[in-house]
């Protein structure tokens, strides 16, 4: 088994857990504030950071 695989699963207990996921969403959504505001004073181009998804590379390819 890989090791990806096996980590996955040790964290499948936790899956359920509404305060973990409470947590996990506010950490998103900081880190979506934070890349939001970093694009910004590197482009000059706003971004609202929550019409970001998981992938950003999309949002890096219009700024290049």
């Amino acid at each position: 088994m890989k090791r990806g695989t096996l980590l996955a699963t040790g964290l499948r207990e936790y899956a359920a857990d509404p305060d973990l996921q409470q947590e996990w969403m506010m950490v998103k959504k900081v880190n979506k504030m934070r890349l939001a505001e970093y694009i910004e004073s590197m482009s000059g181009v706003k971004v609202w950071s929550q019409v970001l998804r998981t992938s950003v590379l999309f949002i890096f390819s219009l700024l290049s």
